[in-house]
């Protein structure tokens, strides 16, 4: 697995510097558990950008997926149907 060193070391540098401030998720509803396939390089993109950001994963994807969903359901002008996003 090359990129697991990669976001150790991001993460050290993070520790060592000044602290990152965590963003956290509200818990305002309650949450679903889903399993999705990625490829590994989207993977580890993925989890190197939340390691940068000093995100969760898990906040990251949500946060992505939200912004994602609700840009196409604003240019399908479905955004109405949608207003818990």
């Amino acid at each position: 697995m090359a990129g697991k060193g990669v976001v150790s070391e991001i993460l050290k540098q993070k520790l060592e510097g000044k602290k990152s401030k965590r963003k956290t998720q509200t818990k305002t509803e309650p949450e679903k558990r889903t399993s999705i396939c990625l490829p590994e390089s989207l993977y580890r993109a993925l989890k190197t950008y939340a390691a940068m950001k000093g995100l969760k994963l898990n906040v990251l994807m949500v946060e992505l997926l939200q912004e994602g969903l609700k840009k196409r359901l604003k240019s399908q002008d479905l955004q109405k149907e949608l207003e818990f996003i």
